[in-house]
């Protein structure tokens, strides 16, 4: 399977099993587990994790009502992290994926707090911050649950996905 018709497929996928079961929070981002999973494991490779997170970010965009090039920014933005963290890491131990994405999905959900918070005047109080970081870590979490099958998916279909 392609790298780049894995990202349309999952956002299909998250939207039919969020509207299936209709779930008041964001419980996972599968799109920017993609993402964090190629990066953690083509960190050195500049453009190619580069564009990756670029077209991962703009088909979250697309598909979003949001402002539109706020999941291009912070996707680059958290995959850039995480490709600095990946040169601490050793990259070949597939444990060491959920802390980064983990990592990577929390950073996200706080750049898109932030970018929403200046640029578009919907201000986060601090009382509400906490609502807000109560359901930043609820989805890094089950998205770090997510990333397991997401690589094991990832390293048979598509192994140029993972090396």
């Amino acid at each position: 399977m392609n790298k780049y018709l894995l990202p349309p497929v999952f956002i299909f996928l998250k939207f039919v099993f969020v509207q299936s079961l209709s779930f008041p929070w964001p419980v996972f981002e599968p799109v920017l587990c993609l993402a964090l999973i190629y990066t953690f494991f083509h960190s050195l490779d500049l453009k190619g994790w580069l564009l990756y997170a670029l077209y991962c970010g703009l088909s979250r965009d697309v598909f979003s009502l949001d402002v539109f090039g706020f999941y291009i920014f912070s996707c680059v933005l958290s995959c850039f992290v995480v490709s600095i963290l990946t040169r601490i890491v050793y990259r070949q131990n597939w444990v060491f994926v959920f802390p980064v994405v983990f990592i990577g999905i929390f950073l996200a959900g706080h750049f898109v707090i932030f970018f929403k918070t200046f640029f578009v005047s919907e201000t986060i109080w601090i009382s509400q911050y906490w609502l807000a970081l109560a359901r930043v870590i609820f989805e890094s979490a089950g998205t770090a649950l997510l990333a397991f099958p997401i690589y094991i998916f990832s390293k048979r279909c598509a192994p140029e996905l993972i090396g």
